[in-house]
């Protein structure tokens, strides 16, 4: 999910008292409150039970967030209004960051020629150094001939075996 749906997320929990406010008539409601979850899983376009589980680990990474403030002494008043809202937002932040890097972790593990290349790195890296440059030059030459090369056929392209190397 991305920051936006943990807003909307959080948004539509909110709108649902019977399932954070104990006091709630249909608190205990079991059926109920699948009914919620399903309703907003509806709404983020998720199962019931992802919306589930996602929201209660925002509310848990909030609560070990929100442990890190350090506590007044006996006789203090709580946390202030503005300094837990302020943390609500920094939580938002970290979260939304996490997410970006996760997204862009994800696109990156679907980007099929990133792959590709990252799967000929262990041979590269076994090749002599003489090699390893030539190697680089010839796929940086063949990059630019498939590039801007009008007349560039792979068709023509082809691979020596080692016999025909001897030859």
């Amino acid at each position: 999910m991305s920051t936006l749906d943990n807003e909307k997320l959080i948004h539509e929990v909110s709108r649902s008292s019977c399932i954070w406010n104990p006091s709630h008539t249909q608190h205990n409601d079991r059926i109920f409150i699948a009914q919620q979850w399903e309703r907003i899983g509806d709404q983020l376009n998720v199962s019931g039970e992802n919306a589930k589980k996602r929201f209660k680990n925002l509310r848990d990474q909030f609560r070990l967030e929100l442990k890190k403030v350090p506590t007044g002494r006996a006789g203090d008043p709580d946390l202030p209004l503005d300094q837990y809202r302020k943390l609500q937002n920094e939580f938002l932040v970290i979260e939304k960051q996490r997410l970006e890097i996760e997204e862009r972790r994800s696109r990156e593990e679907k980007d099929s020629d990133r792959m590709f290349l990252l799967s000929l790195l262990d041979s590269v890296k076994t090749l002599q150094p003489r090699r390893a440059h030539v190697f680089r030059i010839k796929v940086q030459q063949l990059l630019y001939e498939a590039q801007y090369s009008e007349d560039f056929d792979l068709t023509t392209t082809t691979i020596k075996t080692e016999k025909q190397q001897q030859q």
